[in-house]
């Protein structure tokens, strides 16, 4: 296993995953990306030469020990796109101990069928809805998050970035069509309960403030709720907003493991 790495700190989670926003977290950003997104807050990451070292699986746990001294539970891997390197990704998450939780941040456009053989049980997949999406990989996604026959070891969160409140619509019509040709389509059948969904609009922040019309907008959506209809299927869809409190809060909190 060896897993380029861009960055190693300490810091608080700002987003949804795995513990509450404001948790202690280890962030592990990878290096290399698949996109070019326009709003990314870690442009330097996305070229995987920028990596400042590659980590060996030994070295790791290393720094899992000694954030576990300092209390902390939490392991938050992003990029980047992490799922780029997905074989070793599942392999150091496999090898964590039971206790610690992860969170795998993913832009939603790599479809990896190692994940299935993840073992850790306290790992979320917090997966992106882009501009620039995979229709395949969203359904596989879409699969993962509503089957509850695949006895599968992790959880999975989309969230969908807002720059308008026009992208709220956008995001609805395209899970709306990706439902209908997972179900109908591919004549999928779950057998179940109610089918659900986790989704979280993340308004897009300018200096850690957010556009107030699409904040608002977003937070209309939460408290009506949504609900898909495909083939048959009524999917309930868990609504949120995700803000990002790590912009929201001052950079002191965080501090490097790794110089």
């Amino acid at each position: 296993m060896s897993l380029p790495v861009y960055e190693i700190q300490t810091t608080i989670s700002g987003e949804v995953g795995a513990v509450p926003a404001g948790t202690a977290t280890l962030l592990v950003r990878l290096a290399g990306c698949n996109l070019k997104c326009p709003y990314c807050d870690a442009v330097a990451a996305q070229d995987v030469k920028n990596a400042t070292r590659k980590f060996s699986k030994s070295e790791f746990y290393q720094i899992t020990e000694h954030m576990e001294s300092r209390g902390i539970s939490h392991i938050l891997i992003t990029g980047g796109e992490p799922l780029l390197h997905a074989d070793d990704v599942v392999e150091f998450i496999n090898d964590l101990p039971s206790h610690i939780y992860v969170t795998v941040e993913t832009n939603g456009t790599i479809a990896p069928d190692v994940i299935r053989t993840l073992l850790h049980n306290n790992v979320v997949f917090v997966v992106d809805i882009k501009n620039d999406f995979v229709a395949q990989a969203l359904l596989f996604w879409l699969y993962h998050a509503l089957s509850h026959e695949s006895g599968e070891h992790f959880t999975v969160i989309f969230k969908a970035v807002c720059s308008f409140k026009e992208d709220i619509v956008w995001t609805y019509v395209l899970l709306n069509r990706l439902l209908e040709d997972l179900f109908c389509n591919n004549n999928l059948h779950m057998k179940h309960g109610l089918l659900k969904l986790r989704l979280f609009f993340s308004p897009v922040t300018d200096c850690g403030i957010c556009n107030k019309q699409v904040v608002e907008a977003i937070l209309g959506e939460c408290i009506q709720g949504k609900k898909f209809f495909a083939c048959g299927n009524s999917i309930a869809v868990q609504l949120g907003i995700n803000v990002q409190l790590h912009k929201l809060l001052s950079k002191s909190v965080a501090g490097c493991i790794i110089p």
